[in-house]
């Protein structure tokens, strides 16, 4: 690694790669949300899965595809929920092998909780980015979030 301009590289990596990019501005609204919602001992991460599982029971399959991320880092995100007791699994109605998971009561009534301090947040972004540029951004990272895997990354993760 020696051999490489390192001030090109960094120069390059930074300015040019749209997943440092994204990566470093999801860190900075993480923190501003878990800043927020630390006041409920929540991480955004685990407020947002409790919110899906308040509105619906999802298989962790569906709630993997929903959130595009992968089962065990879902499974070691969910885990500290139901620690908590605020989310349950069960045996699937469809498919008893499947676990279909839902907040729990004391997950319900956090997650009411946990809405103001979200709204906060939220609100706290979206003034500081301007209304406009956040309306952009929504829209700009829905449309990233349905890209498909290009053909040439499916051949070389083969």
């Amino acid at each position: 690694m020696r051999d490489v301009d390192a001030s090109l590289l960094s120069a390059q990596h930074g300015l040019d790669c749209t997943c440092f990019r994204l990566r470093q501005a999801t860190r900075r609204v993480s923190q501003i949300y878990d800043s927020y919602l630390g006041e409920l001992d929540l991480k955004n991460t685990q407020f947002t899965l409790l919110a899906h599982l308040t509105l619906k029971e999802f298989t962790i399959g569906e709630l993997a595809d929903w959130m595009v991320i992968d089962p065990t880092t879902l499974n070691r995100n969910l885990r500290y929920l139901q620690e908590r007791s605020l989310i349950e699994s069960a045996p699937g109605e469809r498919d008893r092998r499947e676990r279909c998971l839902k907040a729990t009561p004391a997950g319900r009534d956090l997650y009411k909780q946990a809405v103001p301090y979200w709204k906060a947040a939220q609100a706290a972004i979206r003034k500081a980015l301007s209304r406009e540029t956040s309306d952009q951004l929504h829209s700009v990272l829905l449309h990233a979030s349905k890209l498909d895997l290009p053909e040439e990354a499916v051949i070389a993760q083969n």
